[in-house]
């Protein structure tokens, strides 16, 4: 999955939308959005079945939310970049961005909607995805772990009165 990622962002396209019709009040996936839910669906479809929850999380933290993470940043970055590059631009008259052209305001708006309509597009799904019974059901799963973990944890509980007096009486 990884590797595929990797083929996905580098590919010079990768920020060009995809030739659909989509209603103009929706984000229009680029083909880096869109390859990216289709590896996230991939893999949900291979380890949905798997009867074991401890290997069901292990695809999704290990391999989902990494994915996810890495484009998320690779988006966070570039809009980094952006902002850096566009405000030398502009403290400096006739200033040129690193490659010599001048920035050009219409290029720039049209990166900055894919890069927008890229991370609202992941963000739609995911957020659609929240709702399908095998993701509500892995939720569930995750809570009734986490609160068997908290009910036998031997640590106390960080918010409470009684556990920072404890420590400010070892810390003394």
């Amino acid at each position: 999955a990884e590797e595929r990622y990797n083929e996905i962002m580098h590919s010079e396209d990768a920020w060009e939308f995809v030739d659909e019709d989509i209603p103009e009040d929706d984000f229009r996936p680029t083909k880096s959005s869109g390859k990216l839910i289709n590896i996230l669906e991939l893999i949900t479809s291979r380890y949905k079945l798997l009867p074991m929850f401890h290997n069901r999380i292990r695809f999704f933290a290990d391999i989902q939310a990494d994915l996810l993470m890495e484009y998320a940043q690779r988006l966070d970055s570039a809009v980094d970049a952006f902002e850096k590059s566009f405000s030398f631009v502009r403290s400096v008259p006739n200033s040129a961005n690193a490659d010599g052209k001048y920035h050009s305001g219409i290029e720039d708006l049209k990166r900055l909607c894919r890069w927008l309509n890229s991370a609202g597009f992941v963000g739609r799904t995911i957020k659609e995805w929240g709702e399908d019974a095998f993701f509500l059901e892995l939720w569930h799963e995750i809570t009734v772990c986490a609160a068997r973990y908290h009910s036998t944890s031997p640590l106390p509980s960080p918010t409470s009165s009684e556990s920072s007096e404890q420590l400010q009486e070892t810390s003394s």
